[in-house]
């Protein structure tokens, strides 16, 4: 019924999301690296965002998991962070 998603789309969404990371990265590091003094603020960044990844994979995502079997096929996993 034209909702499936392949795997197209999906290697274009990775890529999009690298080249934006990329682009964050190269805008916010000038700025940052004056206002700590040095490369660690390089480190501080890449935690930062690599936390704010984990927590959007683990409370936005919605991940389709083939039904166990005997389950009605409806069922569907709901994320954690309910849409606002």
């Amino acid at each position: 019924d034209g909702t499936r998603r392949g795997m197209g789309v999906d290697i274009s969404l990775l890529s999009c999301q690298y080249f934006l990371a990329q682009i964050l990265v190269s805008v916010a590091m000038g700025p940052l690296t004056s206002l700590v003094g040095g490369a660690q603020g390089v480190m501080y960044f890449a935690s930062l965002m690599s936390f704010v990844g984990c927590l959007y994979s683990s409370l936005c995502v919605v991940y389709h998991l083939p039904p166990p079997e005997g389950e009605p096929p409806q069922s569907e996993t709901q994320p954690l962070l309910l849409h606002i």
